[in-house]
């Protein structure tokens, strides 16, 4: 993983520089990765696809160096461990095999499929039991597709924890200014509220960001007009930047099956609401006409696939996520509804009503708890004796006869319904991979 207070300080200085230029409360019951390797130290612009299989009962050691020059595409098959040494500057295609020495007795098996695409001077791993590809400059990592560990899946990158007050007080140095970004929170139906503003800084340069810096503004109100907030409760005050590092989305394996797999986030990653309009009956919304429980046309589906799919993702890791087809129809929820809403295909969603039940039987095991990042959001969070710490976290089913509703997991495991524009239910999206 990535040291990045090793170099936070010194990176900050440098952007620093840049910048300068440049409702009432929640009720406690609501109704209705042996492996094979290959290290080599180069500078250039590559796309590789690896795939190797290997089985031994031997200690093989290889040493090649060699000068050329190029910008590599290449595609090799394997079973030893070698260690090469080049220099490359130019465009050629190539599959190379080098020899060895060995005297050893050892046994492994290992297969391994993967992808990576960069542009550094670096050192590339590639270990087959994991199909991850790490690349690292001086200790910076370069882009992974996932690492598996049973049935916990950790792929992506999403801001989740506070950072120390060490890390804090280095990054401090970037205050919140026009240049920040200000999240599209409304405070009416048809305004955006002053509320909160963020900045993402990626501190030691290697293409992704490492910390979201949040400035609150004032407090996100718990729905659309209203007027309190668990922000506060949460211990987040106004006229303050409170900084959340990027780290590893964790998920949980619903199932698994022809090399696919469907994952849900294991926490609460931020606090959205479903539809932030409190209108009544159908009505023009993100693109057509509606109820505001109609997930197609719902802003938590448009969150999903755009805010948190670009933060989250990089492109090496989205070529891996399936376009899926999600169920909207009746049969995915309580009952028969007339607020049923058209099949969607997307990459990122929630969970229906009847595949909450399906892969989670009891209400225990549907209990989450939520990020730091989205208790700074607003996230509510019960102060119960026995669910104390534990969140809400919507589903995309539309309550079966209200239009202003739509059904979520309660702190205590239990399917429950909400109001559509309250902003303080969690997030845990969902999406099937290919492994």
């Amino acid at each position: 993983m990535k040291n990045k207070n090793v170099i936070l300080s010194a990176a900050l200085a440098v952007v620093g520089a840049a910048m300068l230029v440049g409702c009432g409360k929640k009720k406690s019951n609501k109704n209705d990765d042996g492996a094979d390797k290959i290290t080599s130290v180069e500078t250039s612009t590559s796309t590789s696809t690896s795939t190797s299989t290997s089985t031994s009962t031997s200690t093989e050691t290889s040493t090649s160096t060699s000068t050329s020059t190029s910008t590599s595409t290449s595609t090799s098959t394997s079973t030893e461990t070698s260690t090469s040494t080049s220099t490359s500057k130019s465009t050629s295609t190539c599959t190379s095999t080098s020899s060895s020495t060995s005297t050893s007795t050892s046994t492994s098996t290992s297969t391994s499929t993967s992808t990576s695409t960069s542009t550094t001077t670096s050192t590339t791993t590639i270990t087959a039991q994991t199909g991850i590809v790490m690349t690292t400059t001086n200790e910076i990592e370069e882009q992974k597709q996932y690492t598996r560990d049973g049935e916990k899946i950790y792929f992506g990158k999403y801001p989740q924890t506070k950072v120390d007050e060490t890390t804090e007080h280095s990054l401090s140095s970037i205050q919140y200014d026009s240049t920040w970004k200000q999240y599209q929170y409304y405070s009416t139906v048809s305004t955006i509220g002053n509320y909160m503003y963020y900045k993402d800084v990626d501190v030691d340069y290697d293409g992704s960001y490492d910390y979201r810096g949040v400035y609150i503004s004032d407090y996100r109100k718990t729905y659309t007009g209203g007027s309190q907030s668990y922000q506060d409760e949460n211990n987040y005050s106004i006229h303050r930047t409170y900084w959340f590092s990027y780290d590893p989305i964790e998920w949980t394996i619903l199932s698994e099956s022809d090399g696919n797999a469907l994952i849900i986030a294991k926490s609460i990653l931020d606090s959205q609401e479903y539809n932030h309009s409190t209108f009544s009956g159908v009505y023009l919304h993100n693109g057509g006409e509606g109820y505001g429980n109609d997930y197609k046309l719902s802003d938590i589906r448009q969150f999903l696939n755009n805010d948190f799919y670009n933060t989250a993702f990089n492109e090496l890791q989205k070529s891996i996520i399936k376009d899926t087809t999600v169920d909207n129809s009746s049969a995915s929820n309580y009952a028969d509804t007339i607020y049923a809403c058209d099949n969607t295909n997307d990459n990122i969603f929630l969970l229906s009503f009847k595949e909450v039940e399906t892969y989670y039987n009891m209400s225990y095991k549907r209990i989450a708890t939520g990020t730091d990042y989205a208790k700074c959001q607003g996230l509510y969070v019960s102060d119960d004796d026995t669910y104390n710490g534990y969140s809400n976290w919507t589903l995309r089913s539309p309550r079966f006869n209200n239009e202003l509703c739509n059904y979520y997991v309660d702190y205590m495991g239990d399917i429950n319904n909400d109001a559509v524009y309250y902003s303080y239910d969690g997030v845990r999206p969902c999406c099937n991979i290919k492994l």
